[in-house]
């Protein structure tokens, strides 16, 4: 049975952040009253437990987004220490209990191939900067890299093909769709 979005901040967000067992009211008017208690006394195990619940939805929809790409014939590689076949996922595993929301992957076709994903990509949003709760992506080497001169930029593996997602908490079904929509000829 799916739980509500009450009932998920309840058992797994308070929970995420060593809170224990302890769960808040159970109907959505105390809930509001929860946020909006005593001005500077703010609820910090809810604000905690949000964040902890809105974290656990970047790094779901990451690893969910990098095994898709990982599999999808117009992707030539990804780059998410999350994924068992990373080269340094077992370095990863051992220095962070999380891989994170940020992912790049490098398309077969190079710029034209990015530019055809980029421009049919209707969830994600094309940004100059990366880091929200939407998901947003970004095409290093024409916008962050620009200036830097074509040989260095591949010579770090900032190819043509190359996009930067900085995953956001939009659901896995909807971000997959997209990209899977925009990937398509």
């Amino acid at each position: 049975m799916a739980m509500t979005c009450l009932e998920t901040i309840q058992a797994y967000a308070l929970r995420s952040v060593g809170i224990g067992e302890r769960l808040l009211p159970r109907d959505d008017f105390t809930l509001c009253q929860h946020f909006t208690l005593i001005g500077s006394g703010l609820i910090w195990n809810v604000y905690f437990g949000v964040l902890a619940l809105l974290f656990g939805f970047f790094l779901a929809n990451a690893l969910a987004l990098a095994n898709f790409l990982s599999n999808h014939a117009s992707v030539e590689k990804v780059y998410y220490p999350g994924l068992s076949h990373h080269e340094t996922h077992e370095i990863a595993c051992k220095q962070m209990a999380y891989f994170g929301g940020m992912l790049s992957f490098e398309l077969k076709g190079g710029i034209e191939a990015a530019r055809k994903c980029i421009n049919k990509l209707t969830i994600a949003t094309l940004a100059p900067t990366l880091g929200d709760v939407n998901t947003l992506i970004m095409h290093p080497f024409t916008m962050s890299h620009r200036n830097v001169p074509i040989d260095v930029r591949e010579k770090f593996g900032i190819s043509a093909g190359l996009i930067r997602v900085s995953v956001g908490i939009e659901s896995e079904e909807d971000l997959i769709h997209d990209f899977r929509q925009s990937l398509c000829d």
